[in-house]
């Protein structure tokens, strides 16, 4: 297992032995949200210049996120290589592509200087043939497939063909909007899968692909 302590990864063996500190970037980096490759030979993970830790509330995470990189980290080797800025990173289960959320590209001035306007960005494990799965243009009322402030965590299906992600359209009839949204991973064109209140966290599909848990986080 890997886990975090004071924002950076670790890794246990099952029965506690064998705890040993995975990156050492050297630049006092928050790191966040590991994703084992399905060989168990990577490790994508998300390195943050924030003076925060990673948050689950709408502004605190798009302030991270904003500051943050992507990475994946060969576990053999120690090699690592970074894919550009962005946060959530998610491989997929055939191993052949990472899904994340880039980095939020607009300030805006109401409400509280919120950073909005991002994609859910797919790419090879060598970093190549990049495409925008998804795409928030950084506005609450905006029609539209590129709808709301900001879409974030990608999740895979088992099989690698379909992508969950969430979207942020922002404070609407009284409460904060977010959509999970459903498309096919070779194609994009998201549609709605559900609806909530505040801010979503990243989906899990179940083995066989057939159900998927969303998680509310509703923290107002």
């Amino acid at each position: 297992p890997v886990r975090l302590f004071g924002d950076l990864p670790f890794m246990v063996a099952r029965d506690g032995a064998g705890l040993r500190q995975l990156t050492r970037d050297g630049f006092g980096l928050l790191e966040a949200t590991p994703a084992w490759s399905p060989d168990s030979q990577a490790l994508a993970y998300a390195a943050s210049a924030s003076s925060d830790p990673y948050a689950r509330t709408w502004q605190e995470w798009a302030a991270w996120c904003d500051a943050s990189s992507v990475h994946v980290l060969d576990i053999a080797s120690g090699a690592d290589q970074g894919f550009g800025e962005g946060c959530d990173p998610a491989i997929s289960p055939d191993g052949k592509r990472i899904a994340f959320a880039t980095a939020p590209t607009v300030r805006l001035e109401n409400p509280s200087f919120f950073n909005a306007a991002n994609a859910i960005r797919l790419i090879n494990r060598l970093g190549q043939n990049g495409w925008k799965f998804a795409e928030a243009a950084g506005a609450p009322g905006t029609a539209g497939a590129k709808q709301g402030l900001l879409v974030y965590a990608p999740a895979w299906s088992p099989d690698s063909a379909q992508i969950v992600y969430q979207r942020f359209l922002g404070y609407q009839a009284l409460v904060d909007i977010n959509l999970s949204e459903i498309g096919g991973s070779l194609e994009g064109k998201g549609k709605l899968l559900a609806d909530g209140a505040g801010w979503m966290l990243p989906a899990r599909f179940a083995p066989g692909g057939g159900a998927v848990a969303l998680v509310e986080n509703n923290y107002s």
